[in-house]
Formats: C-alpha cells, structure tokens, sequence
C-alpha cells in the first residue's frame, strides 16, 4: 500500500481503482480493524485526487460502517469529502 500511495502521489503509478479494491478486499480477509481502516482512508484519499466519486463514496461508507466508534478516523475521512 505505502509504494502504491508514493507512486501515485510522485505520478509515478496512475491510480489504478482495481489495485485499491484489490488491497480493501484483502483488508477484510487478513488486516486488524485498525490496518483496514488505514487502508480504507487512503483508498479513499486515492479516489478522491484521481476525481473517482463513485469509489469515493463507496470508502467513506465501508469506513463508516467498520468505524462508527472510532472519532478519529471518522473525522479523517469525512474531511475527504467536505466541500
């Protein structure tokens, strides 16, 4: 996850939205909520500088929903789609 967020950011990589899902989908199977919810955020961030709302919303709900008594993470990912 952390070479796909520095290439990206370097424009190294084009965001690539079957990667993030990729590294989500195995989030749920192996990652501790925490590491989930760390790679959900920066999915989300991802899709939001790559202008893909669609996927963006689709994170902000599954961070939603995975973190619902977890206010850090909650204001980190509703700050992703303030206007």
């Amino acid at each position: 996850m952390v070479r796909r967020v520095v290439n990206e950011a370097r424009d190294a990589l084009p965001y690539a939205a079957d990667a993030w899902a990729h590294l989500v989908d195995e989030s749920r199977r192996v990652a501790t909520p925490d590491e989930r919810l760390e790679i959900l955020v920066w999915a989300a961030r991802a899709a939001r500088a790559a202008g893909d709302t669609a996927t963006l919303r689709a994170r902000v709900t599954e961070v939603e929903e995975t973190a619902h008594d977890a206010p850090l993470w909650m204001n980190r990912v509703r700050a992703l789609v303030a206007p």
